[in-house]
C-alpha cells in the first residue's frame, strides 16, 4: 500500500531544491539534475548486496527513503517487526517523486516514477517482480504510439482484483492549454502483454482526484477545475464516472448538483472568493459503493456503482425507548456538527460503519484589520451504514482518519492549535490515537514530532506503519517511521531516516 497521497513526496523533495531567493534580483540558472536510471548505484551502508546474502522467502516490506543526495529515493526490503534492511538487496531507485501499488499477491509492485523535480516530465512506468528483485522498464505505448506517461502526472495507480492489469488516470497531453484545464483519461496496462490502452476520456473541466477498481468496473472520483457560477448555480459539478474496463465505454455518470467539491465561490473570504472545500470518500469495493461525507454539511451521501443509484441521508442520533420517553418531556442538548472545509470518511472492512470527521479553516480579520486563521475542528462520528444512523460522537476531532484491515482500531491524528495575531495558526501538541472501535476508547495516544501519517498496515502482524516529521521542518528534518502494534497501541520500534523522506510498501497478500 502506498499513502493516499504520494505528492507529499513530491512537495518535500521539491522544497530542499526549489526554496525562492529571498533576494529581487536574478538567480543563478538551476543545474541539470540527473536522469532516473534503472537501479541505483549499491549503498554504501555495510550491507552485503549480493544476491546470496538474501534470506528464503520473499520479502514483505519495502522501504522507501532518500538515497542521500537530497534528490532522488530509493527502495529496499526490511525485516516488518526490526525495520533493518535485509541483506542481498541493492536498492531500486524510485526517481525523484512517485506513485506505487503492490499487487494483490505481493509479488509485483507497479511504480510510475519522474527524474526530476522541475517538472511532471520523463515519468516512466517500472514493473518490480519482488522475488528476483528485477527492475522492469517499461516502454509504455497507447494506439497512437506515443509515449503515454511522458510529461504528464499521475495521481494514483491500482491493480485490478486477479494482479493482471494496472489502472491510473493521467492528462491527455502534455502541455496544458491556455484555459488551465488538461482533459484526463483512464489508462490500462496489461501485464501479460505488456501493452496499455486508453480506455476511456473524462469530461472536460475536471480533475480525476481519486479511483478504485470494483470488479470489471473503474470508478473515477472527478472534481470541477472551477467554481464557475451559471445564474448562482455551478456550471460542473462533482462527479463519479463508472467506466467498462471490459468495453471501454463509460457504465454510469453519477452527477452530485447540491454537493461542493474543490475550489468554490466564497464571498465572505476576507482575502480570496473562494474554498477549498474536500468531502471526505470512504470506498466499499466489495460491494460497490462509495460514501461521500459533505464538507459543508451533516450529509452523507451513499453511491452504488453498480446501478448509478445515489441515496442522501442527514444521519441522526439513533434513539432507543427510553430516548423517546424522555423527549415527552424534555429535548436534551445534542452538539451541532460545525461547517467544514475537510472532511476525512473511513470505513469498517465489513462496510457496516462509517467513520466522519474533519476540520474548517478560516482567515478573520481581528479588530487591528489583520487576517488570522481560525480552525473549527469536527467531532468523529460513527455512523451505521444500514439505517444511516449516528451511534457514536466522540471528541476526536482529527487530522487524519484510518481503519485497520480487521476494523478493531481506528487510528487517528490530533494536534492542538492556537491562533496568532495574523497568519497562520500555530499547530503543536501532534499525537496519533489508536481508538478500539467495539467501545469507542482510546487504548493509546503516541506523541509526535509533526502530524500523524499513516503509511501502510499489514494485516499479518498486525501492525500499522506511521510516519513522523518535525513539524515546520520538512527539509532538514529526518522523517521517523514507527511500528505500532494495533493489539496494545503500543510503539514497537522507530527507525529515523537520514532525511526527510519516509514510505512503506507493504507485500504481503491480502487475507
Amino acid at each position: 500500500m502506498t499513502r493516499g497521497w504520494i505528492l507529499i513526496g513530491c512537495l518535500t523533495l521539491l522544497a530542499s531544491a526549489c526554496v525562492p531567493s529571498t533576494s529581487p534580483g536574478p538567480t543563478a540558472p538551476r543545474p541539470a539534475e540527473p536522469v532516473s536510471a534503472s537501479f541505483s548505484p549499491a549503498p554504501s551502508r555495510g550491507i552485503d548486496t549480493s544476491p546470496a546474502a538474501r534470506p528464503a522467502g520473499r520479502p514483505a516490506v519495502l522501504l522507501v527513503e532518500d538515497d542521500g543526495s537530497g534528490m532522488r529515493l530509493w527502495a529496499r526490503p526490511v525485516d516488518p517487526t526490526t525495520l533493518v534492511d535485509v541483506p542481498g538487496y541493492a536498492p531500486i531507485s524510485f526517481g525523484h517523486h512517485y506513485v506505487a501499488r503492490a499487487s494483490p499477491d505481493g509479488r509485483t509492485v507497479a511504480v510510475i516514477q519522474w527524474p526530476s523535480g522541475s517538472s511532471n516530465s520523463g515519468g516512466t512506468l517500472h514493473l518490480i517482480d519482488t522475488g528476483s528483485w528485477l527492475d522492469r522498464l517499461i516502454d509504455v505505448k497507447v494506439s497512437s504510439g506515443t509515449l503515454d506517461i511522458i510529461g504528464t502526472y499521475t495521481g494514483a495507480i491500482y491493480f485490478d482484483d486477479a494482479g493482471q492489469s494496472v489502472y491510473w488516470t493521467q492528462p491527455t497531453a502534455a502541455e496544458t492549454p491556455t484555459s488551465g484545464v488538461v482533459p484526463q483519461k483512464l489508462v490500462r496496462f496489461d501485464l501479460a502483454t505488456a501493452q496499455a490502452a486508453e480506455l476511456a476520456r473524462f469530461a472536460d473541466g475536471y480533475y480525476v482526484r481519486d479511483l478504485r477498481v470494483v470488479g470489471s468496473r473503474v470508478a473515477a472520483w472527478l472534481v470541477p477545475a472551477t467554481g464557475v457560477l451559471i445564474d448562482g448555480r455551478p456550471r460542473e459539478v462533482p462527479q463519479v464516472v463508472v467506466v467498462d474496463a471490459v468495453t471501454g465505454s463509460i457504465a454510469a455518470t453519477i452527477r452530485l448538483p447540491d454537493l461542493r467539491a474543490g475550489y468554490v465561490p466564497d464571498p465572505t473570504a476576507p482575502f480570496d472568493p473562494s474554498r477549498n472545500v474536500e468531502p471526505g470518500l470512504a470506498w466499499d469495493t466489495p460491494r460497490a459503493r462509495l460514501y461521500i461525507a459533505d464538507a459543508e454539511s451533516d450529509r452523507i451521501y451513499s453511491l452504488d456503482l453498480r446501478s448509478g443509484a445515489v441515496r442522501s441521508a442527514e444521519p441522526k442520533p439513533r434513539r432507543s425507548l427510553l430516548n423517546v420517553l424522555w423527549s415527552l418531556f424534555g429535548q436534551p442538548a445534542e452538539a451541532k456538527l460545525m461547517n467544514s472545509t475537510r472532511q476525512y470518511a473511513a470505513l469498517s472492512p465489513d462496510g457496516s460503519r462509517l467513520y466522519v470527521t474533519g476540520q474548517r479553516s478560516d482567515f478573520v480579520k481581528g479588530q487591528d484589520g489583520k487576517l488570522h486563521e481560525v480552525v473549527t475542528p469536527i467531532q468523529l462520528r460513527v455512523i451505521d451504514t444500514a439505517d444511516m444512523a449516528e451511534i457514536g460522537r466522540l471528541d476526536a476531532a482529527s487530522t487524519a482518519l484510518w481503519v485497520s484491515p480487521d476494523g478493531s482500531r481506528i487510528l487517528y491524528g490530533t494536534e492542538r492549535v492556537d491562533s496568532k495575531a495574523e497568519d497562520w495558526a500555530v499547530r503543536s501538541d501532534f499525537k496519533l490515537q489508536v481508538l478500539d472501535a467495539a467501545s469507542q476508547h482510546d487504548i493509546a495516544s503516541l506523541s509526535l514530532s509533526g502530524p500523524a501519517w499513516l503509511l501502510a498496515f499489514d494485516a499479518t502482524t498486525r501492525i500499522a506503519y506511521v510516519e513522523a516529521q518535525p513539524y515546520g521542518d520538512i527539509t532538514s528534518g529526518h522523517a521517523t517511521i514507527m511500528a505500532v502494534a494495533l493489539g496494545a497501541g503500543d510503539v514497537t520500534v522507530r527507525r529515523t531516516l537520514g532525511r526527510h523522506f519516509a514510505d512503506i510498501i507493504v507485500l504481503r497478500p491480502k487475507p
